[in-house]
């Protein structure tokens, strides 16, 4: 009967060259080399196999997100210059070995925790984002904003974090929108828990903001800020991070009585847990750290000038009043307001500008919102404004026959003033390494910048690509000698990261995990050798069974390749890593 050989008869038997040698010594010694060839192929896949495993087991395993990773750290009123060996050892030594802003960072007018801390992450300036204070009135909906509770009014914290109040793309949603891998998590951020009319709406983990101040409890929260990172189920790559001192302590104390050193010292242990506990779960080396402040403090000199604005006019009614400004309802009242604050700040007691908002300059960018009230007040540096003091009282408190000594100091002046930079350092894989920058970047072009390390698109935003703040960004020719370990011979490229054009592509980072060398080594290399070898399996069971010499010299020439292929790429790899055997 004739055999079809396109059906299913089972496997014929392999084509042996020694059964065609007659039978004797010389057909033996050759069924013997046959099997010890096939048997050495088999162990040889084996091996590789193994090996392959091994390798694959032998990797550390991480639950980091393969997307590149920010921690924005913000200490509340730490001014520039606090950056004193003697004062914050640990920081200053992290600020030594970074990128460190040496005249620090200036922040958006006015210079208050609420609005500077969303210009931060969004890159807005205040009359952009809508949040022109730290509590105000907007007299088109009648209503006020007092995130902080400083008015201690009923539920006006609830009705402040209403998403009407935001015009802002922060950039924990800007890094969340751009891929469903992304997670953005806020700790006790101002703000960083509201929702925003853009979706996501919210970041994918807040806290909000809790008024303590303690450095067991700040460990503590240093702990859950790592975990974001580190989680295996759900790891982060983006936290905002928020600690309200020194801010609280200045406003209390000044810079002279001695709290201030007392405090300091407590956030450079803070910080100095969180070095440490970084380099302990493996995040040293794998997130950008960005430590920063919404504005400086200014000491006031002393009781006499603090401008106690019930002092002058009637507080009762005609008007409403944000913390440095005032709405009157009508023509008439306005100018008796102005009036008399004008005349109380020329008097030459007090270092107090009254400006009508139609008059204020136009490089605050502080006129463009109806939130913004008709009568602006701004203490110059050394003094104080405040709706809730009386003179009398601060006279018979501190003044000469006063039992308390004045100390304090404050914000909300000009941010050009030195006196209201905050600092800015940064350290982590994607920065300069033991540089100091003597200009001043705006915080607004925060928001762009982090957006260039995170490799997102950023949200619409009033900061600027030519800021002196990309000089912290390792150039393009430092980044390839160091991704391949050389540092002489680097290739003389232009700096994409310092224009406002002409980004560099971006890898989607699944795929960089695949094209990096470490990768290609222990995951992509072994893939194609399997490949390969089934390849040439089915190979061997259907061409090179017509044919014995093709078989042959396929089988050897393949061998042999597979060798040099194999070595070359494992002595490669060596070389590249520098790893020794």
């Amino acid at each position: 009967m004739e055999i079809n050989p396109y059906l299913d008869q089972g496997e014929a038997k392999e084509n042996n060259p020694c059964d065609e040698l007659p039978e004797g010594p010389e057909r033996d010694n050759c069924a013997k080399k046959h099997t010890e060839g096939a048997q050495g192929t088999k162990m040889g896949l084996v091996w590789w196999v193994v090996w392959y495993i091994s390798m694959v087991l032998a990797l550390p395993s991480s639950g980091l997100s393969p997307f590149p990773k920010i921690l924005l750290i913000s200490f509340d009123g730490f001014r520039h210059d606090l950056i004193d060996p003697n004062l914050v050892p640990h920081i200053h030594k992290w600020a030594t070995e970074g990128t460190w802003y040496k005249n620090g960072v200036k922040s958006q007018y006015v210079t208050y925790t609420a609005p500077n801390h969303l210009s931060i992450a969004s890159g807005l300036y205040e009359e952009s984002h809508g949040i022109v204070s730290n509590y105000f009135y907007d007299p088109d909906t009648n209503r006020k904003f007092d995130y902080f509770n400083m008015t201690k009014k009923p539920d006006i914290v609830n009705a402040s974090m209403d998403t009407s109040w935001f015009n802002a793309d922060p950039i924990w949603l800007t890094n969340q929108r751009a891929d469903k891998g992304r997670r953005s998590a806020s700790w006790y951020w101002p703000m960083g828990e509201v929702k925003y009319p853009q979706a996501p709406h919210v970041a994918t983990h807040a806290v909000q903001w809790t008024d303590y101040r303690n450095l067991t409890q700040w460990m503590n929260d240093c702990d859950f800020v790592l975990k974001f990172f580190t989680d295996e189920q759900t790891p982060y790559n983006f936290v905002a991070w928020y600690v309200e001192e020194p801010d609280h302590t200045l406003h209390l104390n000044g810079f002279n009585n001695g709290a201030l050193n007392k405090k300091l010292e407590e956030l450079d242990k803070l910080f100095e847990y969180l070095l440490k506990r970084m380099e302990a779960v493996g995040l040293k080396d794998m997130v950008n750290v960005i430590l920063t402040s919404d504005h400086g403090h200014s000491e006031v000199l002393d009781e006499d000038h603090v401008f106690c604005i019930s002092d002058h006019i009637n507080m009762t009614s005609g008007f409403e009043a944000g913390d440095h400004m005032i709405y009157p309802k009508d023509e008439e009242h306005a100018i008796e307001i102005f009036n008399n604050l004008t005349k109380a700040a020329e008097s030459g007691k007090y270092k107090v500008k009254i400006t009508w908002k139609k008059d204020f300059p136009d490089k605050f960018h502080y006129r463009n919102n109806n939130r913004i009230g008709r009568i602006l007040l701004e203490a110059e540096i050394g003094s104080a404004l405040s709706f809730n003091c009386k003179q009398k009282v601060l006279e018979e408190t501190y003044g000469r026959n006063g039992k308390v000594k004045f100390n304090s100091s404050t914000h909300g002046m000009d941010p050009n003033e030195p006196d209201m930079h905050g600092i800015l350092v940064m350290n982590g894989p994607a920065f300069e390494k033991s540089i100091q920058i003597q200009e001043i970047p705006e915080n607004i072009d925060l928001y762009e910048f982090m957006c260039e390390i995170l490799k997102v698109k950023p949200s619409p935003n009033n900061g600027t690509r030519q800021s002196v703040v990309f000089d912290a960004l390792l150039s393009q020719k430092e980044k390839m000698a160091k991704s391949f370990g050389k540092k002489d011979e680097v290739v003389d490229e232009t700096d994409l990261t310092k224009q406002g054009q002409n980004k560099p592509k971006q890898i989607h980072p699944y795929l960089d995990v695949v094209t990096n060398s470490m990768s290609f080594l222990f995951i992509l290399a072994p893939a194609m050798l399997i490949v390969t070898l089934f390849l040439c399996y089915g190979c061997r069971h259907t061409v090179c069974k017509v044919n014995d010499v093709s078989s042959n010299f396929l089988k050897s020439y393949f061998l042999r390749f597979l060798n040099h292929a194999i070595a070359a790429l494992f002595m490669t790899h060596l070389e590249i890593y520098d790893i020794h055997l």
